[in-house]
């Protein structure tokens, strides 16, 4: 699939003389990343258009799959100068340095958020079964049946 997908993106271009925009871009960042990060960075790299603070965070994200610290440090030097909202970065960025066991820079980077007073927001997911909207969030026990879906999640 991914090999396919490069076919078509090559094409675009050559025989269909259509100019890739940022959101083509990003979809083939996501099959990089699948097969090789350096792919990843370096097509990001040769982007014509301006990559933006989601493609940056696409490559943050998958440095983290793949415990890569070096390309997380170098995608989120890119993604600091676009002024967005900075603190899934920072979380991200001390997840990864707590699973490779560099607490020292964990450290740093909390300091860093407490200091510019960015608090780490809870994650929401909505589920729909027949109809109904079911909203849940991070360690949310209101539910009327959350001690049952605790229970579960305890066993998986």
């Amino acid at each position: 699939m991914v090999e396919k997908g490069w076919n078509y993106f090559t094409k675009m271009k050559s025989e269909y003389r259509i100019d890739p925009s940022i959101e083509h871009y990003g979809c083939m960042l996501d099959l990089a990343r699948v097969d090789d990060l350096n792919k990843a960075k370096e097509l990001i790299t040769k982007v014509p258009l301006e990559p933006t603070s989601r493609i940056w965070g696409c490559l943050l994200t998958a440095s983290r799959q793949h415990k890569d610290v070096e390309l997380a440090e170098f995608a989120t030097k890119q993604i600091l100068p676009l002024g967005c909202d900075n603190t899934g970065l920072y979380v991200l960025l001390s997840n990864l340095y707590a699973k490779t066991g560099r607490w020292e820079d964990v450290r740093r980077v909390k300091s860093v958020m407490e200091s510019q007073q960015l608090i780490k927001t809870v994650g929401l997911t909505m589920v729909d079964v027949k109809g109904q909207t079911f909203k849940f969030t991070d360690q949310d026990r209101s539910h009327e049946h959350g001690h049952l879906i605790y229970d579960v999640l305890d066993l998986l």
